[in-house]
């Protein structure tokens, strides 16, 4: 389980008043001192950082090295690795093929692709998108290219070819279930209806048009300017990140872009300039299951809700955040070159959410109320469960409070009444469904189960 660790990274102020839009001010020289801060103490190399409200530039910045190596800064025109936050350009793309009515979300894409498996053929663009269409989860996906390590190229015919060797984990629609596959055959959908590469295809109808002019998509051959290098932690300690391969289509991933051409991409989001506001909307709709009931992620966009303040999200492994309230009229965009490796777990996310609550909204801050609870009673909650996406945890009493304790370390448990409990530092929630399963449900991520290990 990915356990979401916010109020972790830097914190960032608003310098100029909104009237419909609550900011707190604070000195630019301390804000940068803050933020370096936190840079040296979470040892991030380098970021560059957009703070917008009302479509106007409220701070950007850039801070510490692109490549420590050479001791290159991080600048404005610094060019970062997207990661995931590719997903909501692929869900752009597939909408504006929507909007000229070459494709529809709730066809099958049997419609579109040929010589596809039987165990693909009913999947919708809509369930692709939304990961829903059952695929196998990251940790399972394209198993046969991951045998030894991942090839240093991986045509089209590669990837597609170990995509039909991935298992189906559920039927279309039941669950969500996070993958990167579906992106692909996204993207092999737009290929095949256009006619056109991909890449042509997005650089034509949207980084050409919004004029981002530094947004590609991946092609490690390729000498660029201002490229950041990726890094990671290994032992606590700053390393290369080994992320050298080339796939020939992406795998949910692949653009990488500057702070400029964020803010340009933000622009057009939120004045439609790409598509009409209906269509456009689709990415921020919560999708629906077959039970009727609704998750909390869109086309390309988490949909989380913190203390009835909606938001749109997401982030990249390779660390980069963005986050948008649209009660607010607030889009904080952060690129940075520190993320998930092999190694040590890294946090590569929470800078955009402290930022709200530091210099925005206190409602915005985590600040679960206690519901009372017999003392006596949470002994029903303790044992040993172990994470059905791996890993174990104990909950236990101590000091009168309940306690959880695995591999991220020790947590206070805070009751919400419902025989539920949040963790008294982060959005997660433990609902005990019986004495022995329980649902854990993130702010940010797929819900996951634990399960009790009966003590033999």
């Amino acid at each position: 389980m990915n356990r979401t660790i916010l109020l972790l990274f830097f914190t960032l102020s608003a310098f100029i008043f909104f009237p419909s839009s609550p900011c707190f001010n604070q000195n630019l020289i301390s804000i940068d001192s803050f933020i370096e801060g936190k840079m040296t103490e979470k040892q991030i190399p380098g970021l560059t950082i957009a703070i917008l409200q009302n479509d106007k530039i409220i701070h950007k910045n850039a801070y510490g090295l692109s490549v420590i190596e050479h001791k290159v800064p991080a600048k404005m025109e610094t060019i970062y690795e997207l990661a995931s936050l590719s997903k909501q350009f692929i869900a752009m793309g597939i909408l504006i093929l929507v909007e000229k009515e070459i494709l529809k979300l709730d066809e099958p894409i049997e419609s579109y692709l040929d010589t596809l498996p039987d165990k693909w053929k009913q999947l919708t663009l809509n369930q692709l998108l939304s990961h829903t269409a059952g695929l196998a989860p990251i940790d399972e996906e394209w198993k046969s290219l991951k045998k030894g390590s991942w090839p240093k190229l991986v045509t089209k015919e590669m990837l597609w070819s170990s995509s039909l060797e991935d298992s189906i984990f559920a039927s279309p629609g039941e669950q969500f279930k996070y993958h990167n596959l579906g992106y692909s055959l996204a993207l092999f959908i737009i290929e095949k209806v256009t006619g056109m590469d991909h890449r042509d295809f997005f650089q034509q109808r949207i980084f050409d048009k919004l004029g981002m002019s530094k947004t590609f998509f991946e092609d490690q051959i390729k000498v660029t300017p201002n490229q950041t290098q990726g890094y990671t932690l290994k032992n606590d300690e700053i390393v290369k990140i080994w992320r050298v391969g080339q796939e020939e289509i992406g795998v949910g991933d692949g653009i990488y872009s500057c702070i400029e051409d964020m803010i340009r991409w933000n622009a057009a989001l939120n004045n439609y300039e790409l598509l009409s506001p209906d269509i456009q909307n689709l990415m921020f709709g919560k999708v629906q299951l077959n039970d009727r009931t609704y998750f909390r992620y869109g086309l390309g966009w988490w949909l989380p809700n913190r203390n009835d303040i909606p938001f749109y999200y997401h982030n990249g492994v390779t660390g980069t955040e963005y986050l948008k309230i649209p009660s607010h009229d607030l889009d904080i965009i952060i690129l940075s070159n520190l993320g998930q490796g092999e190694y040590d777990e890294v946090y590569y996310w929470g800078l955009a959410e402290e930022i709200v609550c530091q210099f925005f909204t206190e409602k915005f801050c985590h600040q679960p109320i206690p519901q009372a609870i017999n003392v006596a009673d949470l002994s029903h909650f303790t044992g040993t469960f172990e994470y059905e996406e791996g890993g174990e945890v104990e909950i236990y009493v101590k000091d009168d409070n309940l306690y959880l304790k695995d591999s991220y370390g020790e947590a206070l448990m805070i009751y919400q009444g419902n025989q539920a409990f949040i963790l008294e530092e982060e959005p997660v929630i433990f609902k005990f469904l019986n004495e022995n399963r329980i649902r854990i449900i993130e702010e940010t991520w797929n819900d996951d189960f634990a399960n009790r290990i009966v003590k033999k």
